[in-house]
C-alpha cells in the first residue's frame, strides 16, 4: 500500500521519471502483481518513465515489481532474477512426540487438517499446495514475460535461478550495467 501511495504522490506531483532504488530477496506474492500493474498503468497513463537501479540483488517478488521498469540498471555484481514459488512447510510432529507431545485434532471439514495420523502431511495436502503453486508460478512468468518483452519459455528457462549483470543482460532480464556514480549521472 505504502509503494502505491508513494508512487501516486509522485506522479501527482508532476514526476516525469521515477527511479526505483532495489536491493531485496523477495517476500510474499500476495499483491506483488496487483502493486506493480497499479504503478506501471499509472506510469502509462501519465507518461511517467521508470528506472530500476539494482544495488546487490532484486529477486523473486522484488523483481516482479522491478521487471515493470522501462529500464533496469545494475550496479556491478549485483543479481536479478529467482521468477519461482516457494512455500515452506514445517512438520513439528516428530519433535512434539520426542517432547511427549500427542496432538489431536477435532474438525469440521474433510480437508481442514493436513496431516495424516502418523503425522506426515496428507497426500492431498501436498497436491493441492502444488497445484496453487503451479498456478502462481504460470500468472508469475507471464507476468515478467509481458513486463520485459520476452516469451514465458524464456522465462521459466531461468528454472528461478538469480543472474549476474552479463548473462541477466544476455537473457532480457535487465538492461544495463552500472556504478552508482554513471547511474546517478544518467539520471539526471
Amino acid at each position: 500500500q505504502q509503494l502505491k501511495e508513494d508512487f501516486t504522490y509522485l506522479v501527482d506531483a508532476g514526476a516525469k521519471t521515477i527511479a526505483f532504488s532495489v536491493s531485496s530477496g523477495g517476500g510474499e506474492a500476495f499483491q506483488m502483481m496487483p502493486t506493480a500493474n497499479y504503478m506501471r498503468s499509472l506510469a502509462n497513463d501519465k507518461n511517467v518513465k521508470i528506472i530500476s537501479f539494482v544495488e546487490g540483488l532484486s529477486a523473486s517478488a522484488a523483481y516482479g515489481l522491478t521487471s515493470i521498469s522501462d529500464e533496469i540498471i545494475l550496479a556491478e555484481g549485483s543479481e536479478v532474477g529467482s521468477v519461482g514459488v516457494l512455500v515452506r512447510l514445517v512438520n513439528d510432529s516428530k519433535a512434539l512426540e520426542k517432547a511427549g507431545y500427542e496432538r489431536t485434532f477435532i474438525t469440521a471439514g474433510k480437508e481442514k487438517v493436513p496431516f495424516e495420523a502418523d503425522g506426515s502431511f496428507r497426500k492431498e495436502f501436498i497436491q493441492d499446495i502444488q497445484e496453487k503453486v503451479n498456478t502462481l508460478y504460470t500468472e508469475f512468468t507471464e507476468f515478467v514475460a509481458k513486463n520485459r518483452n520476452l516469451s514465458v519459455e524464456a522465462v521459466v528457462a531461468t528454472q528461478a535461478k538469480t543472474f549476474l549483470p552479463d548473462r541477466a543482460i544476455e537473457l532480457g532480464l535487465a538492461d544495463k550495467v552500472m556504478n552508482v556514480e554513471d547511474f546517478y549521472d544518467y539520471l539526471a
